[in-house]
């Protein structure tokens, strides 16, 4: 019993899953297509640790409650969230990006880009990333400061 003394675990914290970069991008390539919330929800309490679990769960419930499009209408409503929220706004909006108008989304994010230019970065980029043909759209009509901006990210 001395030998295997080292394999005995005393607490339940130390059988817990813990939480990794890697994990994330695990749980990622696993979730990418799902919609399915028990799944989804199964999938992260299998990779992540529980408390992480039930952070990155509540978020993406979070996300399917949010109606992005009172927010692109609008955009002053943004201001007022907490930055959970904000991320989740921005990943959905990001996420249903081809059925939303693009005056009125270029008019969100110069909005944001003058109270939260992280924001408007984040959206940016995550178009970039999808390499969606939405960007050169938006590009094309959002004013030159914050695309200067943008592409001096990009590049830094």
């Amino acid at each position: 019993m001395k030998l295997f003394r080292e394999l005995i675990r005393d607490t339940e914290d130390e059988l817990q899953q813990s939480t990794r970069p890697r994990s994330f991008e695990i749980l990622s390539d696993m979730i990418k297509d799902s919609d399915d919330l028990d799944y989804i929800e199964m999938v992260a309490n299998g990779i992540l640790h529980k408390a992480d679990a039930v952070q990155f769960t509540n978020f993406v419930k979070l996300m399917n409650k949010l109606d992005y499009k009172k927010y692109i209408d609008e955009p002053s409503l943004f201001d007022k969230e907490e930055a959970q929220m904000k991320y989740a706004l921005i990943t959905i909006i990001s996420k249903n990006i081809e059925n939303i108008d693009k005056d009125k989304l270029v008019k969100f994010i110069t909005h944001i880009s003058t109270k939260d230019a992280e924001f408007s970065l984040l959206l940016l980029s995550l178009l970039k990333s999808k390499k969606s043909q939405v960007l050169d759209k938006v590009l094309e009509k959002l004013p030159k400061e914050i695309i200067e901006r943008f592409i001096n990210i990009l590049t830094w």
